[in-house]
């Protein structure tokens, strides 16, 4: 039981981690580098790998130059297009 409320923890920190690094790429249009998204959201590279590759497949990001840039994807303007006009900022971050 103690090893599944771990695993649940864990999982819940890669999503909030997720979500972090979704948030440092918000007001970057050229994109950032896996080694700037590291610096802004004070995580290992490799750690930022990893997730950065999970939400790759997921179109969430995507590559914004040939040399590992990457930005936000067409997924994030898919989902943003669900929330109703008027909602304000606030609710919305």
């Amino acid at each position: 039981m103690n090893r599944l409320v771990t695993n649940d923890k864990s999982q819940v920190q890669v999503i909030a981690r997720a979500a972090t690094i979704l948030r440092a790429l918000e007001e970057e249009n050229s994109g950032l580098s896996l080694g700037q998204i590291a610096q802004r959201v004070n995580l290992a590279r490799s750690t930022v790998q990893r997730i950065v590759a999970a939400l790759e497949a997921e179109k969430l990001v995507i590559a914004a130059t040939p040399n590992g840039r990457v930005r936000l994807g067409p997924t994030i303007l898919r989902l943003a297009r669900i929330i109703p006009l008027g909602t304000p900022v606030e609710i919305v971050r």
